[in-house]
């Protein structure tokens, strides 16, 4: 250890050197707070034609964060011995938190004993803007909503300074001061400009002993204002033999590259236009322009007068369907957005207007919602339309509904099978979350369901955390169509009273990726229970594998006693049936009939009362297999709860786990 040390000390009286350690106070040209350096200036302490300099400072923030500059030059003395030119060129690193800065600062010096003249430049990089992602509402205004967030913006700079110093050779005195200008040249975040403005500073330093020093700093901008700022610190190495002070001094530049932080309050954009979004406002208690001030009394006149991609903010009004009972035609990208509840916008979420009031809509003569492409329902109360209370009308591909009530319509709840003879241009995503359904189907003589979607191939398909309250009148919660290779998955969704049965998957034109899993749902008091998958005849030759996983779902007072998988015509499927919990007890079949040609079945830690039958009306048990321990019906029964029944006997052929399907 004594040996580094020695190298380390050797080191420095080749060089003159300063180690420095300071802090400064908050405060300054960009910045808050205060920070602590560390810093080390090294040029060779011998007379030369020209001195490489190296400078390199480390600073943490009193808020923990970092910066640093690093960089290195050359000084020349020239004719009279008392004067020398220098270059310098430096890297600056700023850690603010909201973005991380670099930059690089040219610099030249002109030095003697007495006089300093300085002009340094600084020129941000990469990332010299940030805009926050947290956007705060503020309020309504005309069709716009007005917002705010915080905007941050680095500033390219340029300065000169005169600097001059006192030493008093009886006592180990040193007074620096030093006046300046600089001006903060412009950058722009959002259509915000930031910078522009021309500054002044002085400083004053006092070094005692060569050791200590402490000083002010005062600057001035229209940006900033007025800082003052106090720094204290120590120098740990001794100060040079060989050259004059004024060639040794450390290289005086700006440590901290400035940031302006503005709050900018305007209209909310559309990143998809860069435009503000338009809202259409919606009231029937009042009765004009669709501006927030004035909303229109009427759907149709918000129809009528909206565009793609518009907001239509619907208000509960009086509470009835009054001006909201002819349904509502959307067009592509809109949105028909409930007052009483929240609206997740580019980054912001508008509350709820009206928290806990939903508007409710209907129609008399028709459905009463037609989608288009793109479209979001949330937060509407839409009720009793004569035929299906949402269709997607023949055109909508993708669509989100969400927190809504949908009740007592005629036919579907939601029908998503209007475009039935274009099957295969409505690829999307159809999402369908935390909604209500109470009754609906009242003229469906049992072949209606609260959700009914047809997927085509590669759609993703969403049906989650939704109520469904058949009341006795719905055939079924969950009835979907899939067309190949649909990602769809129907969890943690409570379904009671419904008519037939809780959820039916039928699937045409199978590819050879299709997914779809039925997990952590609650089916209560049904009065049949069970999904219901086929794969239906094929609309093309295209005949592929798909996974069915249908896991940790719990069934309750069930009138009928079947819980039933069907796997039909030319299919093959690999089904997981796991951790089911049955408290009424059902007989749950899997049946494989006589046209489909391949089922895989595993079946882990199911709890049932009742029975499970393997019923394979192929009468090949190739075409039937079963994962189990030991590849035996006993191994089968160690997992589960329950009895099990093969029909006809002899057709099922039980693997080991981990065998694939054939």
């Amino acid at each position: 250890m004594i040996k580094y040390v020695a190298a380390l000390l050797w080191v420095t009286t080749l060089f003159s050197s300063e180690l420095v350690m300071k802090h400064r106070e908050h405060n300054g040209v960009g910045y808050d707070t205060g920070y602590t350096t560390l810093s080390t200036f090294l040029l060779p302490d011998q007379n030369k034609p020209i001195y490489p300099m190296f400078d390199g400072r480390f600073h943490v923030f009193d808020d923990g964060k970092f910066a640093a500059n690093i960089g290195g030059g050359l000084r020349m003395p020239f004719g009279n011995p008392d004067w020398a030119l220098g270059a310098n060129f430096f890297y600056d690193y700023r850690d603010d938190g909201a973005f991380q800065i670099n930059q690089v600062g040219p610099g030249l010096e002109l030095l003697n004993p007495f006089l300093d003249f300085r002009l340094n430049g600084y020129i941000p990089l990469k990332s010299t803007i940030f805009k926050s992602d947290n956007t705060t509402f503020l309020h309504f205004q005309g069709h716009q909503a007005i917002v705010k967030n915080s905007l941050r913006a680095a500033l390219p700079c340029v300065e000169g300074e005169i600097g001059s110093r006192y030493i008093n050779k009886n006592v180990p005195l040193e007074l620096y001061g030093s006046l300046g200008s600089y001006y903060l040249f412009s950058n722009k975040v959002d259509r915000t400009n930031f910078g522009r403005a021309w500054g002044g500073t002085a400083s004053a330093t006092l070094e005692i002993m060569d050791r200590f020093f402490a000083g002010i700093d005062v600057t001035y901008d229209r940006i900033f204002r007025w800082t003052v700022q106090g720094v204290a610190g120590i120098n740990l190495l001794p100060k040079p033999k060989q050259i004059p002070r004024f060639l040794s001094q450390p290289i005086m530049r700006n440590e901290i590259i400035p940031i302006q932080k503005r709050v900018q309050r305007a209209p909310l954009i559309n990143p998809a236009t860069h435009e503000p979004f338009n809202f259409v406002f919606v009231n029937n208690q009042s009765g004009s322009n669709g501006t927030f001030e004035d909303p229109y009394p009427t759907l149709l006149e918000a129809q009528a007068a909206s565009n793609p991609r518009d907001i239509i903010y619907l208000y509960p009004g009086d509470g009835t369907t009054t001006g909201y009972d002819a349904g509502y035609k959307m067009r592509a990208w809109q949105v028909l957005q409930g007052s009483g509840t929240d609206l997740p916008l580019a980054g912001t979420v508008i509350p709820a207007q009206t928290p806990g009031q939903m508007p409710i809509m209907t129609n008399l003569a028709g459905n009463g919602v037609t989608l288009e492409d793109f479209n979001i329902i949330r937060g509407i109360h839409v009720n009793g339309a004569s035929i299906n209370n949402i269709t997607d009308g023949g055109v909508a591909g993708s669509y989100l509904i969400e927190y809504c009530r949908i009740a007592n319509s005629q036919l579907f709840a939601i029908d998503g099978t209007a475009a039935l003879g274009t099957i295969f241009t409505l690829t999307g995503s159809k999402i369908v979350r935390n909604n209500e359904f109470y009754g609906n189907g009242i003229s469906g003589g049992g072949q209606d369901s609260d959700v009914v979607i047809l997927a085509a191939p590669n759609s993703i398909v969403r049906i989650q955390d939704n109520y469904m309250d058949g009341q006795g009148i719905t055939s079924s919660g969950v009835l979907s169509v899939v067309l190949g290779d649909v990602d769809m998955r129907v969890e943690r969704n409570f379904s009671t009273g419904m008519l037939n049965i809780d959820a039916a998957i039928q699937r045409y034109n199978q590819g050879d990726n299709a997914f779809i899993l039925v997990s952590q749902n609650q089916f209560v008091s049904s009065c049949n229970s069970g999904f219901t998958f086929f794969p239906l005849i094929p609309i093309s030759l295209i005949n592929g594998p798909g996974e069915l996983r249908i896991e940790q779902n719990i069934f309750d007072n069930h009138t009928f006693s079947h819980i039933g998988i069907q796997v039909d015509t030319f299919s093959e499927i690999t089904c997981s049936l796991n951790q089911m919990l049955n408290l009424t007890p059902s007989n749950v079949q899997i049946n494989l009939t006589p046209l489909a040609s391949q089922v895989c079945l595993t079946l882990e830690y199911n709890n049932n009362p009742g029975s499970y039958t393997f019923l394979n009306q192929t009468g090949d048990p190739a075409k039937y297999q079963v994962q189990a321990p030991n590849a035996s019906l006993s191994g089968l029964e160690t997992q589960n709860t329950g009895t099990f029944i093969i029909s006809p006997a002899g057709t099922t052929n039980f693997v080991q786990p981990g065998t694939p399907c054939p």
